[in-house]
């Protein structure tokens, strides 16, 4: 065989082989690039995608808005219940500071000994109330107990005859 008849046989393969071989490679070079029809359809299910997201960080920054205004809210109305009550022990302070700036008059002071002179009558007369009341259960106990003491000498009695 000479290398001209190897050549000719070489030459008859590779043009039978070469465009297989060729298409082969062009399929496959296919198949590793997106094609343009790929490309959309990625393009819309991102921006499908994206679109989701949008609108559920807006509703989640509405949420917060809504959550962050009720606190505002309570917040205000708490330093306005402070700021009331700070005005009011304010007023109180400075009520006090002016009746203690002055010594109190006589009509002032007769005034004041006249109310507990009052509530001391008061309360005597309420201590007066529950002496009585302990001196009437003393002397209801004293007669229950002179009775218990008849009935248990008379069975006493009874079982030694």
């Amino acid at each position: 065989m000479t290398w001209f008849q190897i050549w000719t046989m070489a030459w008859q393969v590779s043009v039978f082989l070469t465009p297989i071989i060729v298409g082969a490679v062009v399929l496959w070079m296919r198949s590793q690039f997106v094609t343009k029809a790929d490309a959309i359809v990625e393009r819309n299910r991102i921006d499908g995608a994206l679109a989701a997201a949008a609108q559920a960080a807006k509703a989640e920054a509405n949420r917060v808005d809504a959550v962050l205004t009720s606190h505002k809210t309570e917040r205000d109305s708490r330093w306005d219940h402070v700021r009331d009550e700070l005005a009011d022990h304010k007023g109180r302070i400075v009520a006090v500071e002016k009746d203690s700036a002055k010594p109190p008059s006589r009509h002032q002071l007769n005034n004041a000994i006249a109310v507990l002179q009052g509530s001391m009558h008061g309360v005597e007369r309420g201590l007066g109330d529950v002496q009585r009341q302990m001196e009437s259960q003393s002397a209801d106990l004293r007669r229950q107990m002179e009775t218990l003491n008849s009935y248990l000498h008379t069975v006493i009695e009874k079982h030694l005859q």
